[in-house]
């Protein structure tokens, strides 16, 4: 048996190498990324480091995408509009696709996140694709730069005729990116920036005072913090909506909402902090059981 150990705010998680662990009694099913249930450990383990080294901007590919085999790695895509001019291949299954490990590949995800493909890169290159690049916002910059998609303040970054509002991101995919050091945190509304303290969560900038220069304060703030670019900014606050106006009327690239808002955050901390305790505990006495 070989377990990969990690500690994040006082628990300790214990990840299995293999796929099963024999153990003293039921068998131990490997149950993924601990405040993210759809990211199981060959996806995305806990890293302490992101090489951004493989990112790219739109900017720097637009005059030679041509050059490109751009590949859609985005996963349950299936009910959603395609990617133009691209191959719909998931990480899992690109990586067992050797004709392509001489092309020069552009990978697309979904808009919010650094730590998968950041993850998947190394994998890729690790296992002989020759030129691995991810660019940079994912599916929104690829709509917006290579489509030439509708910003408009009313649909959003992208219409739902695109697959969406590009700009919304789910509690799960924010903790893991969080956990990683891959996000910036902007509290909106009254009481909110507490209420995030309370879940110890640093707030970078603080929306509530000042309301009528809101919009005003957040591109500032954008533009003050360029040199952190590539790192995801979310708005968070209690309605969802009054946050995806904000984000929308902004239009940057890295910045995105939380659907679940302050609330829903908190809600899905609780459930899953008390699923991965009673995980530990059962991992803890298989260990000892092993030993």
């Amino acid at each position: 048996m070989a377990l990969a150990l990690w500690s994040v705010s006082g628990y300790t998680f214990a990840i299995e190498q293999n796929r099963k662990v024999e153990s003293c009694g039921p068998d131990f099913n490997h149950v993924g990324f601990p405040f993210a249930s759809s990211l199981t450990d060959d996806e995305v383990p806990f890293r302490n480091n992101i090489d951004l080294s493989c990112f790219v901007s739109a900017d720097q590919v637009a005059d030679q995408i041509d050059q490109y085999q751009v590949i859609d790695v985005r996963e349950n895509v299936s009910k959603k509009p395609g990617l133009p001019g691209a191959l719909q291949i998931s990480y899992r299954s690109l990586i067992h696709k050797s004709y392509l490990s001489s092309k020069k590949l552009l990978l697309i995800d979904k808009s919010f996140g650094n730590v998968r493909p950041s993850h998947w890169c190394d994998r890729l290159k690790q296992s002989g694709f020759k030129s691995v690049q991810y660019l940079v916002g994912g599916e929104k910059g690829y709509r917006s730069e290579f489509e030439l998609a509708s910003f408009n303040a009313q649909a959003g970054p992208a219409s739902s005729a695109l697959g969406g509002d590009l700009s919304e991101v789910s509690a799960a995919d924010f903790w893991t990116e969080w956990h990683n050091g891959q996000v910036r945190v902007v509290s909106f509304g009254d009481g909110v920036q507490q209420k995030l303290k309370q879940l110890e969560l640093t707030v970078a900038l603080d929306l509530t005072k000042n309301k009528s220069e809101q919009m005003d304060a957040l591109s500032s703030f954008l533009i003050a913090d360029q040199e952190n670019a590539l790192v995801p900014v979310v708005v968070i606050g209690d309605d969802a909506q009054k946050a995806r106006r904000l984000v929308n009327k902004v239009q940057q690239l890295n910045l995105f909402y939380l659907a679940d808002n302050a609330r829903g955050l908190k809600s899905f901390l609780q459930k899953h902090r008390a699923i991965v305790g009673s995980r530990n505990k059962k991992s803890s006495q298989r260990m000892m059981c092993n030993a």
